[in-house]
């Protein structure tokens, strides 16, 4: 959370300073959001791969072993905002724009914030569930679960789902431009 309302701070400032200083930053910005939103929304009803902006490599091990909670913090943030892991959906790549693009302190802060809670929730909802329901969890159940999360996240129908996303995001983005 604290990573999060961190970004969305700077990400806010970047976009005030960006509308004082540039003439028309803004709009473009949102103009380039809401193309990236309808073209990878029409890729994801297609079937295609199209490259994200993601990292290709995931989290070293090692990373987490530091053993201190100032590290344990400064993981956790890198983590939690995706920075240093795969993301392979261009949404999380469009709301950092869109934060930029408000050129509001505020709003992009409350965003990234939002954007904090719902990743986080299944983080959370999984193994305190599977706890209650099921008894224990540990690194084998969270391997399965991650296994089996993986294989829905890759399936078409949330493929669908995403660019139905996508395609409302372009069309909030595309009226919040025209209006």
């Amino acid at each position: 959370m604290l990573a999060a309302l961190i970004l969305g701070m700077a990400l806010g400032t970047l976009g005030s300073v960006a509308k004082r200083h540039v003439p028309g930053a803004v709009t473009v910005l949102w103009t380039v959001a809401t193309i990236c939103a309808v073209i990878y929304a029409i890729r994801d009803l297609i079937g295609r791969t199209w490259p994200v902006p993601s990292r290709s490599w995931l989290v070293p091990r090692r990373w987490g072993c530091f053993g201190s909670p100032i590290s344990d913090a400064l993981f956790g943030a890198s983590l939690g905002l995706g920075f240093v892991t795969v993301v392979p959906f261009i949404g999380f790549y469009l709301l950092l724009v869109m934060c930029v693009a408000y050129a509001d302190v505020q709003r992009a802060t409350t965003t990234m914030m939002t954007f904090a809670l719902v990743r986080v929730f299944p983080i959370v909802f999984t193994p305190v569930t599977y706890y209650l329901t099921s008894g224990t969890y540990d690194s084998f159940v969270a391997r399965e679960v991650n296994r089996r999360t993986t294989c829905i996240l890759n399936s078409r129908p949330l493929l669908v789902v995403r660019a139905y996303v996508l395609f409302l995001a372009a069309g909030a983005i595309a009226q919040h431009l025209f209006s």
